[in-house]
């Protein structure tokens, strides 16, 4: 986000730094970022439980996603040197989704985007190698349920988190609409019973 006149240069600009990434001496930022991740992930598990149940519920609905506690002795043992002999191989594929909104007319956001797809000149990515939503594939009228007590005792909170698969839309916005009413629907005495009346 930011001014209009801006955008343009600010983009070129990044994209031009990522570029330039492997011929630069990035010893401190890898450290500080290491840092900071490792405190972060180590944290992710003490804080609230909605927030840990988000986290959790990815992992098992993303392909591709991990979780932090699998991460965290992986990027203990990650070297600068392992990442400066793997950063030879950055940006040489990919692909990239642009969703830009705003007083920004359609030439100017097309030139944002042409620039940066020949400043980069990447590859296409193998679609396999994209990360997908995925359904957990229930079973008509089957209820799984998934319990996982929290690492810090000493917390008091705790969070349910319920999931209905539907199967897909298939452009019937009818159908999306009804299952947004009917997921208030059940959402409001559930959080009514659990918030006020416990």
């Amino acid at each position: 986000s930011g001014f209009n006149d801006s955008m343009p240069n600010y983009v070129n600009e990044t994209i031009k730094k990522l570029k330039e990434m492997p011929s630069l001496d990035l010893t401190e930022m890898f450290e500080q970022t290491k840092e900071k991740l490792l405190l972060e992930w180590k944290n992710a598990y003490l804080g609230q439980s909605y927030n840990q149940a988000f986290s959790l519920f990815d992992s098992a609905t993303l392909s591709r996603a991990v979780e932090k506690k699998v991460l965290r002795p992986l990027l203990e043992n990650y070297s600068y040197e392992r990442f400066n002999s793997e950063l030879a191989q950055w940006m040489q594929s990919g692909r990239y989704t642009w969703y830009i909104n705003g007083n920004i007319s359609s030439d100017a956001a097309i030139e944002i985007v042409e620039k940066t797809r020949s400043t980069l000149g990447l590859t296409n990515m193998p679609v396999t190698s994209i990360g997908e939503l995925q359904p957990i594939a229930l079973k008509v009228g089957d209820s799984t349920l998934l319990e996982l007590p929290l690492e810090d005792k000493s917390n008091e909170n705790s969070c349910s988190l319920t999931y209905y698969e539907i199967g897909p839309i298939k452009g019937d916005y009818k159908q999306a609409l009804v299952n947004m009413v009917m997921m208030q629907w059940l959402n409001e005495p559930f959080f009514d019973d659990l918030r006020t009346k416990q």
